[in-house]
């Protein structure tokens, strides 16, 4: 075997799949800024020029010039201010810095993180409100390593799997969901049984593990189901079996499906009236369960664009959040933005008032941010035909991240599996 038959055999093995992601993570891009007040566009202009030169500063650091093709973004936010914007609104911002500022930007390459946000295909952006110290967080790293990184996790996820775990906690999450509908069916045997104040407490527990578990298991895209909607694994024998599942995710009941995004002039309302009709049929199907909403959401987005669409008439991803679905999702539904919100913080006083004291006299985020999302992902698929949206509410905190995260996160759970099994002078976690 010669020196390059004998590469190419150790990157099909796992030690050289996780080299490869090793060096893919070092291509990623990461400033975290701090001290620094996210704003809307009213953002002082100080504050604006202060955000870009230090992102400007990072990139000159890392040796780095502007990203040219596709990018994954991650944006991170920490508020202060007793009446901070909604976090669409600072990203919308944000967004907008990180990009060229027009003909007489000549030095862009060097100090912007890319061209334009078209090149976003696939954007995560999160927000705590009411925070101690103010903090904006950018990560970015190209699209086809972010892609290459979820087929990476997605055999991570299988190979973890391998001893049942994920099939016991599955099974747990179904069990939730079915106890939660016995107990709505048989609300009067209950009542009789056990009285009304234990009927009560029992609705309000289940309610809440029952959301969480159709919310972040039954309907939620997975990291398995998200590479197989980008066509990986790779391979002839893989492709007959992947090119159904855009469809099965734009067909299935367990999300909100809204159809074609709105391509020419004067078909914005009509997609407006169809985000209605979703929503409507979404509640009907999946009320009993998820009204009222105990559990703060944020917004799970799949984007396929039809492929008949040009490329420069495409809706950029924060776009679609913020212009479409936010003003629809959050007053039908009733979403808050923080956990706090869902606490009811004077019977905790009333009932538990040495825990109640560990949260501070005023635990609550600024008032004016209670309707909102926590945060939310949209990926951007392959154009095909039909084009389409699909949505689902994520219940938060989800303690292992958005995809992106739970990517690192699976791929790093794997490698340190791998050391625990293997000899000492093997190592596959290695810096992950």
């Amino acid at each position: 075997m010669d020196r390059k038959e004998h590469i190419a055999e150790y990157m099909k093995k796992v030690a050289g799949k996780l080299a490869r992601y090793r060096v893919r993570r070092r291509r990623r891009f990461a400033v975290v800024i701090h001290d620094l007040e996210p704003g809307s566009k009213n953002m002082p202009s100080a504050n604006k020029v202060e955000f870009q030169r230090q992102v400007a500063e990072a990139l000159s650091d890392s040796n780095r010039t502007a990203f040219r093709g596709g990018i994954a973004l991650q944006l991170q936010l920490s508020t202060t201010h007793k009446s901070p914007p909604h976090a669409h609104t600072i990203a919308k911002n944000l967004l907008d810095l990180l990009g060229c500022q027009g003909p007489k930007d000549n030095n862009w390459q060097k100090t912007r993180l890319y061209k334009n946000d078209v090149q976003i295909h696939a954007l995560s952006v999160s927000c705590a409100h009411g925070q101690e110290h103010p903090s904006i967080t950018v990560v970015a790293r190209p699209f086809a390593n972010m892609i290459d990184d979820v087929e990476l996790a997605a055999e991570a996820t299988h190979a973890l799997a391998a001893d049942g775990s994920d099939e016991v906690e599955r099974e747990r999450e179904e069990d939730w969901i079915g106890s939660f509908r016995r107990l709505l069916t048989n609300e009067a045997q209950y009542r009789t049984r056990g009285g009304d104040r234990l009927y009560e407490s029992m609705i309000k527990m289940q309610r809440f593990y029952a959301q969480r578990a159709f919310l972040n298991g039954t309907s939620a895209v997975s990291i398995p189901v998200l590479g197989w909607l980008y066509g990986r694994p790779k391979g002839p024998f893989m492709q007959p079996l992947l090119e159904p599942w855009p469809s099965v995710i734009r067909q299935t009941g367990l999300r909100i499906q809204l159809g074609e995004l709105p391509s020419r002039t004067g078909e914005s309302e009509a997609f407006k009236q169809k985000i209605d009709e979703a929503l409507e049929d979404f509640q009907n199907r999946w009320g009993w369960l998820i009204t009222p909403l105990v559990v703060p959401v944020g917004l799970q987005v799949i984007v396929q664009p039809n492929a008949l669409v040009t490329v420069g008439t495409q809706h950029d991803l924060d776009n679609i959040v913020r212009d479409y679905l936010l003003p629809k999702i959050v007053p039908k539904f009733g979403t808050v933005s923080d956990h706090k919100w869902t606490i009811d913080f004077d019977e905790m006083k009333r009932t538990a008032p040495d825990a109640a004291k560990l949260w501070g006299p005023n635990p609550l985020p600024p008032k004016g941010t209670k309707d909102g999302v926590t945060g939310y992902e949209v990926w951007r698929l392959p154009p095909g035909q039909p084009g389409f949206v699909s949505v689902t509410m994520t219940a938060q905190p989800d303690f292992e991240g958005d995809l992106m995260q739970r990517v690192d996160a699976k791929i790093k759970c794997w490698a340190e599996r791998l050391d625990e099994e293997a000899s000492p002078r093997r190592r596959y976690a290695g810096r992950l």
